[in-house]
C-alpha cells in the first residue's frame, strides 16, 4: 500500500467511511466486512486449517508472535483477517488450533484492533453462534455496487489494462463488456465478471497479434530464401 501498488477502490466510499468510523470508536472498534456473494474459495483455506499437527503448531506460534508484536506497538497496527469465520470454523476439526481463543481476550480488552471479512452465510453459520467473539466486531455490510459505480470502475480499467497490454480500450467496448458479462456469465458477480472478461479479451488479442506477427515473419523469411 505504501508503494502505491494496490488498485484504486471505486464505488466503495460509504463502506470505507463506515470502516474508518468503526476503527475510531472507543469500544468495539473492529469492523467485519460482510458480503452476500460466495465464490467457494474458503474450502482450500479450511483444508489447510485442518492439516497436520506440525503445521498447526507452527501457525499458532507465528500468530502468537504477531499478536505480541501488535500489542507492543500500542495500537499502531491493525490486524487484517480475510475469511474471519475460519478462526471459528476450525473448531470443527478435531485437535485443530482454535485461533479464536488467542484473539478473543485481546479483542475484548481492546489491546488489538482487527478488520475481518466474511460472507453473510458464513457469518451466520459460525460467528453469530459465538456471542463473545461477535461482540468484539461491528458489522459493515458490503452491498452490490450501483450501476454508476460499476461504470466508474470499468472506465478506470482503461488506464491500467490499456498500457499493460499495449491496446486501446474504447468506452463502447466497456459498455458491451458490462452488458454481455452480466447476461452470459452466471456464476460470478459484477464488476468482477466484467473485469475478468476485459482481462481475457485483452489477453486473447495480444496472443492473436503475436501469432500474426510470427506468421508474417515466417513468410518474409521464405521470400528471402
Amino acid at each position: 500500500a505504501e508503494d502505491g501498488k494496490l488498485n484504486q477502490v471505486i464505488g466503495r466510499d460509504q463502506e470505507i467511511r463506515h470502516c474508518i468510523q468503526v476503527l475510531s470508536r472507543r469500544m468495539r472498534n473492529n469492523p467485519v466486512l460482510i458480503e452476500e456473494t460466495s465464490v467457494g474459495k474458503t474450502s482450500i483455506v479450511e483444508e489447510l486449517a485442518q492439516s497436520d499437527e506440525s503445521c498447526r503448531g507452527k501457525l499458532e506460534e507465528r500468530l502468537k508472535s504477531v499478536l505480541k508484536e501488535t500489542e507492543n506497538l500500542n495500537g499502531g497496527i491493525i490486524l487484517f483477517i480475510d475469511e474471519l469465520h475460519l478462526v471459528l470454523g476450525a473448531r470443527r476439526a478435531e485437535g485443530a488450533m482454535n485461533v479464536a481463543n488467542l484473539l478473543n481476550p485481546m479483542l475484548a480488552r481492546d489491546e488489538v484492533r482487527c478488520i475481518g471479512t466474511t460472507k453473510l452465510d458464513e457469518y451466520r453459520k459460525y460467528i453469530e453462534k459465538y456471542p463473545t467473539f461477535e461482540s468484539c466486531f461491528q458489522q459493515v455490510l458490503v452491498k452490490e455496487l450501483t450501476v454508476a459505480a460499476r461504470g466508474s470502475i470499468l472506465r478506470g480499467l482503461k488506464d491500467r489494462y490499456g498500457p499493460h497490454f499495449g491496446v486501446r480500450i474504447l468506452h463502447s467496448a466497456l459498455v458491451i463488456d458490462a452488458e454481455l458479462s452480466n447476461r452470459y456469465i452466471a456464476n460470478q458477480f459484477l464488476p468482477h465478471k466484467a473485469i475478468n472478461l476485459i482481462d481475457e479479451t485483452c489477453t486473447s488479442i495480444c496472443v492473436q497479434l503475436e501469432s500474426q506477427l510470427e506468421i508474417i515473419d515466417q513468410l518474409e523469411r521464405r521470400e528471402l530464401q
